[in-house]
């Protein structure tokens, strides 16, 4: 069974904040700006190429010292809220 790929909407815009851990997302649709922290900003980058939730998690547990149970945690509740905000979409 093929695992389902998250990828960044073209309407998303995501920049490193080079000042301070982490980056701002932006919505182009809605003008809305949303900070985010380091992690984040490392899975938001990985999307815009897309993912799934293994290869995610994997990404979150070689940069940052992580487990597996809690890195697929963090992945599986941020794409729950991209999805919500329409900022990402399951590719076919």
């Amino acid at each position: 069974m093929k695992k389902p790929v998250f990828k960044l909407t073209s309407r998303v815009t995501v920049e490193e904040d080079n000042g301070a851990n982490g980056g701002v997302l932006f919505d182009s649709h809605t003008a809305a700006t949303s900070t985010c922290n380091d992690t984040a900003l490392v899975l938001l980058q990985a999307l815009k190429k897309g993912g799934n939730v293994e290869t995610l998690s994997k990404l979150l547990m070689d940069q940052f010292d992580v487990k597996e149970k809690e890195a697929r945690a963090d992945v599986v509740a941020l794409l729950k809220d991209l999805t919500q905000q329409e900022y990402v979409r399951e590719q076919a």
